[in-house]
């Protein structure tokens, strides 16, 4: 708890269930837009398509990039 920022203090329920870490990150930037990925383009690790336009995450997941 002592890294999550206190927007996260109305949503106690995320301390249950599958999220079992929060992490520090330093030094993000934004990548430059060519790099830009969508989420549709993704697959699920040992999947064989892409998740596709209408996947909504709900939830950590492995996926292998495309």
């Amino acid at each position: 708890m002592r890294y999550r920022p206190p927007s996260t203090a109305p949503y106690p329920s995320d301390n249950s269930g599958y999220w079992a870490v929060f992490w520090e990150v330093e030094d993000l930037r934004p990548l430059p837009e060519e790099q830009h990925l969508s989420l549709a383009d993704f697959t699920g690790f040992e999947k064989k398509k892409p998740y596709g336009h209408a996947f909504p995450p709900e939830g950590p997941m492995l996926i292998d990039h495309p």
